[in-house]
């Protein structure tokens, strides 16, 4: 029997709200990218003849702590925050992530005169991202799971091999594209599941480094 409206939608604001621990780990993790990256541009200004034996600690200590995001948010612990869990929640409870409840979860914050356009855009967009039935294909779940999962391995894998056995040499211009787009791409499933659950979007990697921040380590190499 499918539960009545009110307990599907209680549902699913619980798992949002699990949701919330995701958000804090990812925006932390922007955080850092923009301190490092900060930091990296200040020390090559400042001294671009430097042996990198600083930057390269530095660079390891980040590039771990990404690692370690990005492995707690892939965590197929049924039981955890995990995004991987809350992901698993919403494929063993289909029902509970209709097409009619993402439409009027949309159309409900606009006005009467754009609901025609929102309705079908959301039609189609819940298509794209979750299946051509009238609940969320299981089978589109496990495709986002994986993408984690293998996110996951990716960083792990440029870690151990770039990371751990850094030259500080090269560290200057070291290209850590890998790891940020396996950022990216976490941060980008993360949304994806806040459309379905509560018509949101967290802008995770909208952070920067103040200038206030930017002048105190300007004062540490000068």
């Amino acid at each position: 029997m499918t539960a009545p409206p009110a307990e599907r939608a209680a549902t699913r604001a619980k798992w949002a709200e699990r949701l919330v621990r995701v958000d804090s780990h990812l925006t932390q993790a922007y955080v850092h990218r923009e301190i490092w990256q900060a930091l990296r541009d200040e020390i090559v200004r400042v001294n671009p003849t430097a042996d990198g034996g600083f930057l390269a600690s530095y660079t390891h200590i980040y590039a771990e702590s990404v690692m370690s995001t990005i492995r707690r948010v892939a965590d197929k612990d049924p039981d955890s925050d995990s995004l991987w869990a809350t992901w698993e929640r919403v494929r063993r409870n289909p029902a509970f992530a209709s097409r009619q409840e993402y439409i009027d979860l949309a159309v409900a914050h606009f006005g009467p005169d754009d609901h025609p356009a929102v309705r079908e855009q959301s039609d189609r967009h819940f298509t794209e991202s979750f299946g051509e039935g009238d609940r969320v294909d299981p089978a589109r779940i496990v495709e986002y799971q994986q993408r984690l999962r293998d996110d996951a391995a990716t960083v792990s894998n440029f870690v151990d091999r770039r990371i751990a056995h850094l030259d500080p040499k090269v560290v200057a211009g070291l290209d850590l594209t890998d790891i940020h787009s396996a950022m990216d791409r976490v941060a980008a499933s993360a949304n994806d599941l806040h459309r379905l659950l509560d018509r949101t979007m967290v802008a995770h990697n909208l952070v920067a480094v103040p200038p206030g921040w930017r002048a105190s380590l300007r004062s540490l190499f000068c």
